[in-house]
């Protein structure tokens, strides 16, 4: 492969889903689920994408040095892949840089490009949720590099030539953390430098910084590159798990020692997770059977979600939670008053039951009182209530068992609040069911029972849907936003009501965007936080109490983050350096800096 024609590795996936930016759940009024974003590279670099879809590459690789610099200094160092990763997309331009490929999603994947590692034809890596990959071809090489978000264990590296592995396979190179650095430098796990038989105390595990958070309605949690799950603010139904009913201003560590990979808030007080075994444990209110354990008790330590299930990912809506399986089944359990269950009734359930379909999942996303999933075909499957068409299937009837989407489109992401909206293969986005206030985006603010392509012919990246109003973020990193703008949330510049997509202000370049209650944010390319709307308890970040900012300020402080979450009163994001900030609404202690005040510029979320 010559610099002047590079070869493209063109990996192929077995399934699409879940994103970049996933790393962060909040769930909002609606039981609003920030959509985890997922991003679909089939064919990277094309000529009208070049320059943007570079950026989002970087900001990848980006994310996936900020875990490594978090991971500890005794972890396997594989900066030496990452830098060659780096410097090869820096000194390469655009039109040169066609043999990248990018994967975020919940499945295995399998790599099928034989001309650019020939093995690789046969190698497959398991990963966990929203794993971070990249397959970099080189001139004379491949770089290979995966990092799961909620371990902080950073995996791969380069070769130059296939010799320079010996003997081992590709698939064992990267599962025994041995492959060999750009240029024949060996990348290999720190060596005792000492041959005394002296024992030596072993030091205290280090806790780790923060590799996710996600932000509920008046309590929030973190997972830390340990496996460690905090939560904070509003305990009194239980939802911090930490064996009491007590508010919490500071982080308090969820009771049971158990490995997270994966958190999620729920927005009426419960919280569950997912374990790197891929055990599901619920903790809070558990009335309907939220929690999932075989009964409705409320619980202030983690239960086990019965049924020995394997899950991958999990998401906790209102009153209802639902999980993917290792195997793509979806369960939900919980309140099932309008079918959200999927089960073909409307019987609340206390522990899972299987969504009817045979249907194979890689995501799920929960609404209110209705769900939504997308499968390995791209397909678009909804249940539950449809009053305003937010099944999308064509009617207003509930469903208590998955019916298709309408409109034969393929999907990579979903969000469901008291409307739906998707991202298609192609970068289209469609929105359906309530249309008040024009948050559909189509142009008017009538219902819709089919889905209505968001108007202005933009090719989105990532969306997501808030309470009364939607934002998403285009391949040239343009954000744009939708719907009711009495506080300015749509960041234009006024206060009207848009039924179509409205540029945000600013001509900044946009990773990720979140829609909250009544405010949105944002992430820069550069690590900046931006967020615009009302900021009446101090969660536009920008130093004021009861301000609005009608277009896009710049979050105080000089962080740079990863992610960043909107809640309904107050935001909290993730700097590459590991650490947690939050910012607004603190009355029950949600901003976890270890008291109630509002806060209207970041604090540093108390370290465990």
């Amino acid at each position: 492969m010559s610099p002047s024609t590079p070869k493209p590795a063109n990996p192929s996936f077995v399934r699409r889903g879940l994103t970049l930016v996933e790393i962060i759940l909040g769930l909002v009024v609606g039981a609003l689920l920030v959509f985890a974003a997922f991003v679909s590279f089939q064919n990277v670099f094309n000529k009208t994408r070049e320059q943007a879809e570079l950026a989002a590459l970087k900001s990848l690789a980006r994310e996936a040095q900020a875990l490594l610099a978090i991971s500890g200094a005794d972890r396997w160092d594989t900066q030496a892949g990452l830098d060659a990763v780096m410097g090869a997309l820096e000194d390469w331009p655009p039109s040169q840089a066609m043999s990248v490929g990018v994967v975020a999603d919940d499945s295995d994947l399998v790599v099928t490009e034989a001309d650019v590692w020939p093995e690789m034809a046969e190698l497959t890596f398991s990963r966990s949720p929203n794993t971070l990959l990249m397959v970099v071809a080189l001139d004379d090489g491949a770089c290979v590099v995966t990092a799961p978000p909620h371990s902080g264990t950073i995996q791969g590296g380069c070769v130059s030539n296939l010799t320079d592995i010996g003997e081992t396979s590709p698939a064992e190179a990267v599962t025994n953390k041995q492959i060999p650095g750009i240029n024949n430098t060996t990348v290999q796990p720190e060596q005792p430098t000492s041959t005394t038989t002296t024992t030596e105390p072993e030091p205290e595990p280090d806790p780790g910084f923060w590799a996710q958070t996600a932000a509920g309605a008046a309590h929030s949690c973190g997972i830390t590159t340990a496996g460690d799950a905090y939560c904070w603010g509003s305990g009194t139904s239980g939802q911090l798990g930490n064996g009491n009913y007590t508010d919490q201003t500071a982080p308090a560590k969820v009771v049971g020692n158990h490995s997270f990979k994966e958190i999620a808030a729920g927005y009426n007080s419960h919280s569950c997770g997912v374990t790197t075994d891929g055990d599901a444990y619920c903790w809070g209110l558990g009335g309907n059977g939220e929690l999932g354990n075989g009964n409705s008790s409320v619980q202030n330590t983690p239960v086990k979600v019965s049924g020995g299930h394997s899950f991958v990912s999990i998401a906790a809506a209102a009153n209802h939670s639902c999980a993917v399986t290792t195997d793509g089944d979806a369960y939900c359990w919980g309140w099932n008053n309008h079918g959200q269950l999927g089960n073909g009734n409307t019987t609340n359930q206390l522990a899972p039951v299987k969504v009817v379909g045979n249907h194979s999942f890689v995501s799920i996303a929960g609404g209110y009182q209705h769900s939504c999933g997308i499968t390995t075909s791209g397909d678009a499957y909804c249940w539950g209530y449809n009053g305003q068409g937010q099944l999308g299937n064509g009617n207003t009837t509930n469903q208590y068992t998955p019916v298709k989407v309408s409109g034969g489109h393929s999907f990579v992401s979903i969000a469901a609040g008291n409307h739906t909206c998707g991202v298609t293969t192609g970068g289209d986005a469609y929105c359906w069911g309530l249309g008040a206030n024009g948050r559909l985006g189509n142009g008017n603010t009538t219902n819709q029972t089919t889905p209505v392509k968001v108007s202005g012919n933009h090719s989105y990246v990532l969306l997501s849907a808030g309470q009364y109003h939607s934002c998403g973020v285009t391949a040239e990193g343009d954000a744009y936003c939708w719907g009711q703008n009495n506080r300015s949330q749509l960041g234009n510049g006024n206060t009207t009501t848009q039924t179509s997509p409205a540029k945000v202000a600013g001509n900044h370049s946009f990773v990720a965007v979140t829609a909250g209650g009544e405010h949105s944010c944002g992430v820069t390319a550069e690590g900046d936080a931006y967020c615009w709307g009302y900021g009446g308890q101090g969660q536009i970040g920008y130093g004021g109490i009861n301000t609005q900012h009608a277009t896009p300020s710049k979050v105080l402080g000089d962080h740079s983050f990863i992610s960043i979450t909107a809640g309904n009163n107050h935001t909290c994001g993730v700097t590459t350096e590991g650490d947690a900030y939050c910012w607004g609404y603190g009355s029950t202690g949600q901003l976890g800096n270890g008291n109630t005040a509002q806060q209207p510029t970041p604090v540093l979320v108390v370290e465990p």
